[in-house]
């Protein structure tokens, strides 16, 4: 098998990122390669993802046929973008990278990547996946990668500061509006939560669950826009648990926003399945171990709307 051939795709989040077929002989035609029968060869893969060489490695060493030349390169805040989009344009890009969903439109529009349609198996693949995830990968009909993973957000919580209060688990946000109130009647300097203003993915994710979608295309024109009433809907309901001291604005990960999860003024995190960690680092030492507990996302009164992290990724898709 000639290198350029064997074209794969995948995605990653925490990091949000995608292994995405990609080019190294500058923007590629219309036509997709056809698979091989009994694939051979070698194919080069980059990515900035913390444990991509294990996983390279581990593919070379169950098999002999294929060759996978991993290389680590910067993240795209450090200019790892620039330097899969120059290498590409240049011709000695790699088979394969790892791009993160925002970034993916970007690439489709410069003709740098190549889609998977033809290459892989849909009904096994992508076809299974709900159409929200599909949507970060999927562009005017045609596949460009795929998901790894998708980071759902999830509510945690202090169960002991939960019962203190005498409520449950929040289902829907006006229960998590009276859960707080209930918990400052109890407990008058602590906070449920915070609204963290330097997390604008939290503010897309909370919007997009309520129906809101700030980016879209339209023919071959972007649609943007983040006054819609979803979002004004949420942005009035944060204003008004900050102006009533229910959640405490904050910049997340800050030292304040650290030591108030220690020292238990904020009882309660907005975040997404990777939070755990930071939590059970910022809180176990003051003796919270196994009083956090982790809880689906409160709803507008829909069960199963939730929402993922970062979900502005998914309305890059074409509509």
């Amino acid at each position: 098998m000639q290198r350029r051939k064997l074209l794969i795709g995948v995605a990653s989040v925490p990091s949000s990122a995608m292994l995405l077929a990609a080019c190294g002989t500058g923007p590629i035609s219309s036509a997709a390669p056809t698979p091989a029968e009994d694939p051979s060869g070698t194919i080069t893969f980059w990515s900035s993802l913390a444990g991509m060489d294990k996983v390279a490695a581990a593919f070379n060493a169950g098999q002999s046929k294929i060759k996978v030349n991993f290389e680590t390169i910067p993240n795209g805040d450090n200019g790892g973008y620039a330097k899969l989009s120059t290498a590409i344009t240049a011709g000695n890009g790699p088979d394969v990278a790892t791009i993160e969903y925002p970034q993916l439109p970007q690439f489709v529009s410069n003709g740098q990547v190549q889609p998977l349609d033809g290459l892989i198996d849909k009904s096994a693949t992508v076809d299974k996946l709900a159409n929200e995830i599909k949507g970060m990968v999927q562009f005017a009909g045609k596949t460009y990668g795929l998901p790894y993973d998708a980071a759902p957000m999830v509510m945690y919580y202090r169960k002991d500061m939960l019962a203190k209060a005498g409520v449950g688990i929040p289902k829907t946000w006006q229960e998590f509006e009276e859960a707080g109130r209930k918990l400052k009647s109890v407990a008058p300097n602590a906070y449920l939560a915070s609204f963290n203003p330097n997390q604008v993915a939290t503010t897309a994710g909370l919007a997009w669950q309520a129906g809101a979608k700030w980016f879209g295309t339209s023919g071959d024109s972007w649609q943007i826009g983040v006054n819609d009433d979803a979002t004004k809907k949420v942005a009035d309901y944060w204003q008004k648990l900050i102006d009533d001291k229910i959640v405490k604005m904050q910049q997340a990960f800050s030292d304040e926003w650290s030591l108030d999860l220690a020292n238990g003024t904020v009882v309660g995190v907005l975040g997404a399945n990777w939070s755990a960690t930071g939590i059970q680092k910022r809180t176990e030492a003051s003796g919270q171990k196994g009083q956090w507990i982790a809880a689906e996302l409160p709803n507008w009164g829909t069960a199963c709307s939730s929402s993922i992290w970062k979900p502005d990724k998914w309305s890059t898709r074409a509509t």
